[in-house]
């Protein structure tokens, strides 16, 4: 009887136990650090399921946050500055950023809302909504498809078959191979489009586009009722 009673008592253990751990299992909304999204420090690893993660949590006047979202998560991030944030392939990232923010997003589906002197990587087929405000470095690469909104000074690099949408404000600088982009631009920007890029450019200001290396371009200034074919260097005089 005694022995009956323990093993009915150690089942109810291990049963408790684990529901407990399966209330809390990677696929779950968990929020970081938490089983399935364990951190390390300042490092953050969301493995899997749907993670939520506020950088002020785990990051300190001398570690600075870190998180990669794996394993076809669906990963929320809030940070502040100079956070770095990894979206791996299969995954879906929300990041909410300040200044100095780094992040990679890579045959992922990412949208991104950031401040100041941000570096973005799109690359290796993933969607991409980004906006900025300004001195953003974005980069658009290997067949991803990229919305950018960015404020003035943006450096933005759209190459290898991918796809760009882009809004940028003044003192932009664009660069294009191998890729399609239409660009609206703020005055004082340039455009540099080159091998293999088809370049649709309006300009809402004065502007410099360079169209060479057999790109195809077209360019637009303030007061055009329509867009004309570039060859070779063009711009928009204020």
């Amino acid at each position: 009887m005694t022995k009956t009673l323990f093993i009915a008592a150690s089942l109810t253990a291990w049963s408790v136990l684990f529901a407990g751990c399966e209330e809390n299992t990677p696929g779950d909304n968990v929020q970081c650090p938490g089983v399935g999204c364990p951190c390390s420090g300042a490092e953050c690893d969301c493995q899997g399921g749907s993670c939520n993660l506020d950088c002020a949590d785990i990051e300190t006047p001398t570690r600075v946050c870190s998180f990669e979202c794996e394993g076809g998560a669906d990963c929320g991030v809030t940070c502040g500055t100079n956070c770095n944030i990894e979206c791996s392939p299969g995954t879906a990232c929300d990041v909410d950023a300040l200044s100095n923010a780094n992040v990679s997003c890579s045959d992922a589906t990412c949208e991104i809302d950031a401040e100041s002197n941000v570096d973005i990587d799109c690359t290796r087929g993933a969607q991409c909504v980004v906006a900025a405000t300004t001195s953003a470095d974005l980069d658009c690469d290997s067949g991803a498809t990229c919305e950018f909104n960015a404020g003035g000074n943006a450096e933005i690099d759209c190459d290898g078959n991918s796809t760009c949408t882009v809004s940028a404000g003044p003192f932009s600088e664009i660069e294009v191979e191998r890729a399609t982009g239409a660009f609206t631009l703020g005055a004082g920007s340039t455009v540099e489009c080159g091998v293999g890029a088809t370049c649709d450019v309006v300009c809402e200001g004065d502007c410099n586009v360079r169209c060479t290396n057999g790109a195809a371009c077209t360019l637009q200034c303030a007061g055009d009722t329509e867009p004309s074919p570039l060859v070779d260097s063009g711009g928009c005089a204020a």
